[in-house]
């Protein structure tokens, strides 16, 4: 028995052989002569004996053949078969092996997006877990075919073997997880008659190389609070990394839009627990709109990349902050992808890189020590209010008597700028409501660019005594809900004992407001609606008047 690979010559050897004896090759059945090609390129196979071993060369060997070997001696009586002439006792099988220069490819997208006419050897690129089908062109009839691994050719990567059918094949493989260079091995069964059911393999010459980005699912876990105060750092890991991948944390400021109120969203949220922040509250969850994903990295706006993660073993680590408003938390995967055969010196590289399917949130409470001012204003004749100047954007401020409850019917909003340009007012496509509008103060004037024209101070009617009150305010964020006491109190002094000299005035005129016992260490403030000073002075200690000059019509005096 003789195994020769497809369509290659085989040399049959003859242990031992005679001078003078030619050994021809013949048909097992008919007895005739092999002869190929005709006229001057007619051959038969023969080959004239040593006295030593010699080889019977054969054709090329397309399918299973058997043949008989006839051993002819010129010299000497003829027989009925001309020359004295003996077949030898044993027949001679020839087993057609597997075809190793078969063509091959992946079905998948081309790693090298560069290239204009891809070969079957060129790497392809798939998602992490993605299988693949191989197709195997013009396979060889009876033969099995599946999937290995080129560095451990014992390692079947393939589902399933798959006979040939002289057509083309699909093999299957299994889900890839890292990159790989494949191969197709090759088997063919000997006919137990003649072997025992020997096997036949062999490798395609094709090396197909497959370039797996990084997997999605490794698990993103804040460790350092997902609840922070203004200011504060926290701590990102990434769990179950892959060896393979290098990440980076990516963040951004939430935008109002993003939150999510409704308990069954019907969009991919991120929650927050926020635990309960103090004895009879409960806790509860905050849900922001996780933003889109696509598996693939496509760079979504305004995020801000945090590249220094510390490796610790099946972990990767990330100082997160500090912070100063609500985070959107999302997990870059990247992976550097050889072009040619692994096992080969580099012919190139190309980087690919994935979103990790986990997104998280960090919720940020409200400053502590804002740059904010409080003002008592008393109103002439009219109930006294509170004025908040500058403050923290997107929060809301309450004045409360300490040991109290708050003593206003509303809580103060200070107005947010665009989240892409502060030079603008927050616009409709920012906010939870589909409008936006300000009210404008008694005597202001309409500006002639409202969305770069700031919203005035917070101005809130106060009820009750606020002389000599002290005050403590609290914070909180609208989006989140988180509060704080801020830093320090606000103390109401005794206000000023002021009069008109005549509630109404015509206008074009003026109007004197007096102040009974004016303090020397306070200055005096008249203003109209829109906070405009009419008139100022520093008290004399004694009584003090304030002309407010010509008013307009519907003109309010505090």
């Amino acid at each position: 028995l003789i195994v020769v690979p497809a369509d290659s010559d085989a040399k049959i050897p003859l242990g031992y052989s005679q001078r003078g004896v030619t050994y021809r090759l013949c048909d097992h059945r008919s007895g005739d002569a092999i002869v190929t090609g005709t006229g001057k390129q007619q051959r038969k196979y023969e080959v004239q004996g040593t006295g030593g071993p010699v080889e019977l060369p054969t054709p090329p060997v397309l399918e299973d053949v058997n043949y008989k070997i006839m051993a002819i001696r010129q010299a000497g009586n003829f027989t009925k078969l001309g020359e004295r002439a003996a077949w030898l006792h044993t027949q001679v099988t020839l087993k057609e092996g597997v075809d190793t220069t078969l063509d091959a490819h992946i079905e998948a997208q081309i790693l090298d997006g560069t290239l204009d006419n891809p070969r079957s050897s060129d790497a392809r690129l798939v998602y992490h877990g993605d299988a693949v089908d191989v197709l195997v062109d013009l396979s060889q009839e009876g033969v099995q075919y599946e999937l290995v691994d080129h560095a451990q050719p014992d390692r079947v990567l393939s589902t399933a073997t798959v006979i040939g059918t002289g057509g083309t094949i699909a093999l299957r493989s299994l889900a890839m997880t890292e990159d790989i260079d494949l191969r197709v091995r090759a088997r063919k069964a000997i006919d137990e008659e003649h072997a025992g059911g020997v096997i036949r393999e062999a490798l395609l010459d094709l090396i197909l190389p497959l370039r797996v980005r990084a997997s999605l699912e490794p698990q993103v876990v804040i460790t350092g609070g997902e609840v922070l105060a203004y200011g504060g750092n926290s701590k990102l890991e990434v769990r179950d990394r892959q060896a393979s991948a290098t990440y980076r944390v990516w963040i951004r400021d939430a935008f109002d839009e993003v939150y999510v109120y409704d308990p069954n969203p019907a969009v991919p949220v991120v929650e927050v627990a926020v635990p309960a922040a103090s004895e009879g509250e409960e806790a509860r969850t905050v849900r922001l709109a996780r933003s889109e994903y696509k598996r693939w990295w496509y760079s979504p706006a305004r995020f801000a990349a945090i590249t220094a993660g510390t490796v610790s073993g099946t972990s990767v680590g990330f100082t997160l902050g500090p912070f100063s408003h609500d985070q959107e938390v999302i997990v870059q995967a990247l992976k550097t992808h050889q072009y040619g055969p692994l096992d080969r010196p580099s012919v190139g590289a190309r980087d690919t890189a994935v979103e990790l399917r986990q997104a998280r949130a960090v919720l940020v409470g409200p400053e502590p020590k804002p740059s904010l001012r409080v003002r008592v204003r008393e109103g002439i004749d009219q109930p006294a209010t509170v004025e908040l100047l500058a403050g923290e954007p997107g929060v809301h401020y309450s004045l409360v008597k300490t040991g109290g409850k708050a003593t206003v019917a509303q809580t103060a909003y200070v107005h947010q700028r665009d989240d892409a340009d502060s030079r603008f007012n927050k616009g409709v496509g920012q906010l939870r409501v589909e409008g936006d509008l300000v009210v404008v103060r008694d005597g202001a004037e309409v500006p002639s660019d409202r969305s770069r024209e700031a919203p005035s101070n917070a101005r809130l009617e106060l009820s009750g005594v606020v002389d000599g009150t002290r005050w403590k305010l609290v914070a909180r964020q609208t989006m989140n809900d988180l509060e704080v006491e801020l830093q320090g109190r606000a103390n109401t002094g005794t206000a000023p004992q002021a009069s008109l000299e005549s509630p109404t005035v015509a206008a074009g005129s003026s109007a004197k407001v007096t102040v009974a016992a004016s303090d020397a260490a306070m200055r005096y403030l008249l203003e109209d609606g829109a906070g405009k000073v009419l008139a100022s002075a520093v008290g004399t200690g004694a009584e003090l008047i304030l002309d407010s000059g010509a008013l307009e019509a519907g003109t309010r005096l505090w």
